[in-house]
This record gives structure tokens, sequence and C-alpha cells, in this order.
């Protein structure tokens, strides 16, 4: 069954879930339609309905088992595929694999590790069991072993395209971009309506900065594969990245449609309608990828935002709580924490919290600059003035400079122009710097210091290039 295919998925589900009695197939085919729409815990549900109709059946409580672990609960898969007896070598095998897939998702990778090598020892020319020991390496961050292990794959199977795909990926991961093409085309020669080579064809080409290139290998993914829902976020993800935000809410709905419970889809959706200035549709977006994946920051982060611009100060200030009450972010994110605390209306707790970040991260000027606005907004020019300086004093910036002469001039903070001074001190030939400061001095009537700080550049002759 399509993901996409909504009408049929619910003349399917809807009976199932009204505990109607239904056939067996039914019950199947609900069940992989809700695994395809990354619906776990529907899916675990069905197929425990599944199993008790055949409860002796070893593919059906491995298929059981199998959910159980999409979903997370290794315990109730482990317990399965304890309990179990395979009627077939197929079974006897994917419980194996299933067994190694639960040591991973208990983060016992050592006992995956050992599991794996006990699966090769039985069927040393299986290329699969290659891969899949070379992923385990990949998720303990030991690159060598791992490449050695899809080598291998390859050496059984030409061609693999797992493998090729994961040293691929590997490449580009480590900047060798012409090494990553040539793997995933590798993929597309003998396949050329691969998807996902196209897909990773697609990030090689944004990660290189190519993004017009990278836009055209994700749309031929998105025409190659009807019901392939992240070949339309990554591609709505670049066309956010150009602002080009109707054709990314477009592709961002198709990815929705395909995948309701990708919470990544969500929020790219959420972005694309943000960006075109659809308040209301933002926050529903943005709701929706926080209620499926809750301890995302960044969607978090994103939902605040939306609140705070819907005009729901208390709803943003609970969001961000919760996000603090997850543990330490970034820096980045914390900034981020702070400043919409600030815009939700406590403003002391902001500051403390940028006090604290201060203490945090003593050597970065991202927390004063975080103060000084907070302190400039709420009428403390002062303060806010002396928070500018001490960022300066952290990182001699042109950015900090010119943000800190803005809201100094605006607030009636003399001498304004006293950052960009101290810029162009140590940066004289910061032409952007120099205009804006001769600029302020023409409009200040400052004639005794436009000569000496503006007279290179406005001496200068404009020019299209330099040499």
């Amino acid at each position: 069954m399509r993901q996409n295919n909504a009408d049929a998925a619910s003349a399917i589900l809807q009976p199932l879930l009204a505990g109607e009695a239904v056939d067996s197939q039914s019950l199947a085919m609900a069940a992989r339609a809700n695994m395809a729409a990354g619906d776990y815990d529907a899916a675990t549900e069905l197929l425990k309905r599944r199993v008790d109709q055949e409860p002796t059946n070893s593919a059906l409580q491995l298929d059981l088992a199998a959910a159980y672990l999409a979903a997370g609960d290794v315990a109730a898969a482990e317990a399965i595929l304890a309990a179990g007896t395979d009627t077939t070598e197929a079974d006897a095998y994917r419980r194996d694999m299933l067994g190694v897939m639960s040591r991973v998702r208990a983060d016992d990778f050592e006992a995956a590790i050992a599991a794996a090598r006990a699966m090769i020892a039985d069927h040393p020319d299986d290329a699969r069991l290659r891969n899949m020991l070379g992923g385990i390496y990949l998720a303990m961050d030991n690159d060598d072993a791992a490449r050695a292990e899809f080598d291998a794959a390859l050496a059984i199977e030409a061609g693999n395209r797992t493998a090729l795909l994961n040293l691929g990926r590997m490449a580009a991961s480590q900047g060798d971009y012409d090494a990553a093409r040539g793997r995933f085309s590798t993929v597309l020669d003998a396949a050329p309506d691969d998807a996902g080579a196209m897909i990773a064809l697609g990030m090689v080409e944004a990660a290189d900065g190519n993004r017009e290139r990278s836009i055209e290998w994700l749309e031929k993914a998105r025409a190659a594969a009807a019901d392939n829902a992240m070949a339309r976020t990554m591609l709505a993800r670049q066309y956010l990245a150009t602002e080009d935000f109707e054709n990314a809410e477009a592709v961002a709905t198709e990815a929705v449609t395909i995948a309701p419970q990708s919470a990544q889809a969500h929020a790219v959706l959420g972005a694309a309608l943000e960006g075109q200035g659809d308040e209301r549709g933002a926050l529903e977006s943005y709701r929706r990828a926080t209620e499926l994946d809750p301890d995302n920051t960044a969607y978090s982060l994103s939902y605040a935002r939306a609140q705070l611009r819907a005009g729901q100060q208390s709803e943003a200030a609970s969001t961000l709580e919760r996000v603090e009450s997850r543990g330490e972010p970034d820096l980045r994110a914390s900034l981020q924490i702070a400043a919409m605390t600030a815009s939700a209306g406590d403003v002391d707790r902001a500051i403390r919290m940028g006090e604290e970040l201060m203490q945090q991260f003593p050597d970065s000027e991202m927390p004063h600059v975080l103060l000084g606005e907070i302190h400039f907004r709420n009428g403390n020019a002062t303060e806010g003035a002396a928070q500018f300086e001490r960022a300066l004093d952290k990182r001699m910036s042109a950015r900090i400079a010119g943000r800190a002469f803005t809201l100094r001039r605006a607030n009636n903070v003399d001498p304004a122009e006293r950052p960009l001074e101290r810029f162009l001190e140590q940066n004289p030939d910061n032409e952007t710097a120099r205009l804006a400061l001769a600029q302020h001095y023409q409009t200040s009537g400052n004639d005794e210091g436009r000569p000496r700080n503006t007279r290179r550049c406005c001496a200068k002759t404009p020019t299209t290039s330099r040499h």
C-alpha cells in the first residue's frame, strides 16, 4: 500500500480503530501502512491483534518485534525474540538480525558487534551482514572499522547499493565531495531511478555550495519516487535556503501528506508558511512538529517564536521552560531561549539567563550581545552600551560594532560612533564601517571627525573589481 493513499488507508483503518472484527489481510495491510507512515505505535497495536489471530506464526511474531524496535520498546521486542520458535531458516536468520538491532537500540554496541560477527561466521558471503556491522561501527563513530566492513560488502557483491551509499555519505561528511559523487553515481549507473542516490547527490551539492544543482537532483528524486517524503523534505529545505517560500510550501505539503508522522516535514512546512507571513499556519505546523518530536530543541524554539508572534506570551514561556528542563542546550539555543524569554515578558529572568551564559562561556561575545539587546530594548541604555563594549572586547566584529552603533544612536548614547571608531582602529580598510561613520558625521555635523576617520573611503573612486 502506498503511503499517500489516504482514502484507502482510512477505509481500512476506520473499522480497526473502532474495534470491529476485520479479516487478517486488512490488519496486515493497515499495519504495513502505519509502519510506512512512521506511526509505529499504531502499527504495533494492529500487529498485536494480528498475532492474536495466529499466535504460533513465527513470521508475524517477528513483524511485531520489528515494530516494537521501531517504536523504541526494546524490552517488548526482546521478550518476543527470546520466546519465539522459528519454523523456517529465513525466520531464524531474521530473528538473529533483529536481535542485533535490539542490542543497538539498547546502546549495547559491544554485544551487537559480537552478535553480528557470529552471524557473519555462519554466513561469510552475506553482504547484508557486513553492511549491518558497518552501520554499528558508524553509530560508534568508528569510521575506519565501518569503512572496512562496507568495503568487505563490496568485495562480496560488487556494486552493492547499501555499501556504496554509506561510503558516499562518509566521504561527504569528511568534505570529499568528488569521492561522494563517484559513489552515488555508481549506484545510479546500475539503477537510474534510484531516488536514494539522487537525494544523496542533492545533499552533496548543497554541502558543496551548489544550491541550484542540489535542487535539480532533489527534483529528480521527487519525480522518481511519488511516495518519498525525505526527497520532498530535503527539497523544501533547499527552497527555503533560496527564500522560495511558495515552492517550499508546496513540496513540504507533499511531504506531510505522504508522511504525516514526520516531525521534520511539519517543521519545514512551518518555516515555509512563516516565510510567507502565514503566522497561524506556521504556528500549527510547529505545534505538530513538537508534538511528534518533543525533545527536538530546534522545533520547540520555532514553536515558541511562532507563539510570540501570535501574541501567546504565556504559552511561549511554557514552551521555553520545557526546553530548559530537558538539560543544558548549546550556546546558540540558550541565546535564543533567553531572547524569547525577554520577548515573552520575563525580562529579569532573561537577564539572569544571559549572566549565567557569560559564566558558562567566558570567551564568547554572544552573551554580552544578548544582554546589550535586552537592556537597550527595556530602557537601560547605559548598561546596554556597556555590554556591547564588552562584546567588542571579546571579538572585534563589524556586525557587533554596527549593531552597537545603531542602538546607541537610537537611544541617544553619546558618543554614538564609539563602536565604529573602535572597530576602525583595528580594521582601517573596512569600507562598510567607514561609510557608516562618514554618513553619521555628515548628519551629525561632526566636520572635525569626518576627515580623520573617512578620508580613505571618501577619496577612493569606486571600482568594480580589485587586483
